[in-house]
């Protein structure tokens, strides 16, 4: 059970950092 809340945790901070540092300026586009 918390191995889910863990992992959907650090799915949504890489997301946000992603989201935040290199795709500054473009459109939303998440790879893959």
């Amino acid at each position: 059970m918390k191995l889910i809340l863990i992992t959907s945790l650090l799915l949504t901070t890489a997301l946000l950092g992603a989201d935040s540092k290199p795709y500054k300026g473009k459109p939303h586009e998440i790879p893959g």
